[in-house]
């Protein structure tokens, strides 16, 4: 008998352990930016015709070529953590060629974002040219690098005016979205982002006073849903996204395993593709 439940319990480790190898492989976050733009397209109402595939592809390619780049100058040894880069690189060469001049245009400047953030640690004075060492930036550029790719940039594929009442609601909407499942990530570093002289809203203010601007956001989400959104569903889903961040910003400290915020904190992404996507 014992046997047998310690072969059961051999293959119920086997999702976890891909779950794993995707979050270490920067898949699952990659995956969780395309979720997001798609969501972005169905709560514009595209119909599917219409939806840039090339784009969403681009995007996952770029999101593991920008949270590689941390990675590879110290796993040339490491044959698949250099071969994903490749491929991701090819990957958002070819893509590019579907997009239009437009959005490549725009997105030079998300790029810039992306490469002066990850500048790896470890070069020497480089190291002091990245822009999360400017105190409190860094989760504003998490924040508005994240809300930029997946709803600006499927905005623009399908010629609506940036301007327009839903753009700019989705816009501030995934923009406090990502900010408020990033707080949780600050309070995990807190002690790391201390030893690297790293200010952020926790290292500043302390874990207290972080998690209570994460609630006031949460609060600021719903008041932003329930003025935007005509639809009581709409604001139910929101209600359960808020929730599920509330418990995220509770139960996280100085002490949490890391793996913890890859898998639930960064699924909190596809938990909105599963809400907004289906409504």
């Amino acid at each position: 008998m014992k046997a047998v439940k310690d072969t059961l319990y051999q293959y119920l480790k086997i999702p976890n352990r891909g779950l794993e190898w995707l979050i270490y492989h920067n898949l699952y976050i990659a995956l969780g930016a395309m979720a997001l733009a798609f969501t972005t397209y169905l709560l514009l109402d595209t119909p599917l015709t219409q939806i840039n595939w090339a784009l969403l592809l681009f995007i996952f390619c770029a999101t593991i070529f920008t949270y590689n780049i941390d990675r590879v100058p110290f796993y040339f040894n490491h044959w698949f953590t250099i071969t994903l880069q490749l491929v991701a690189t090819i990957g958002i060469i070819t893509c590019s060629f579907w997009l239009s001049w437009q959005l490549l245009l725009f997105v030079v400047h998300l790029g810039f974002i992306a490469v002066f953030y990850s500048i790896p640690k470890g070069l020497g004075w480089l190291s002091w040219l990245s822009l999360r060492r400017i105190p409190l930036l860094k989760i504003f550029l998490i924040a508005y690098g994240w809300a930029a790719v997946t709803v600006i940039l499927p905005v623009i594929t399908l010629h609506t005016d940036w301007q327009a009442p839903q753009v700019l609601y989705l816009f501030t909407e995934r923009f406090l979205f990502i900010f408020i499942i990033t707080l949780p990530f600050d309070i995990g570093d807190v002690k790391n982002d201390q030893n690297h002289r790293i200010i952020t809203i926790p290292v500043w203010l302390g874990i207290k006073r972080a998690r209570q601007i994460g609630y006031l956001l949460i609060v600021v989400y719903m008041a932003t849903a329930i003025g935007h959104f005509q639809q009581i569903i709409f604001v139910i889903m929101a209600g359960v996204l808020m929730f599920s961040c509330g418990i995220f910003l509770r139960q996280v400290n100085a002490q949490t395993p890391r793996i913890y915020y890859k898998k639930y904190v960064d699924g909190a992404m596809f938990l909105y593709f599963v809400l907004f996507s289906f409504v």
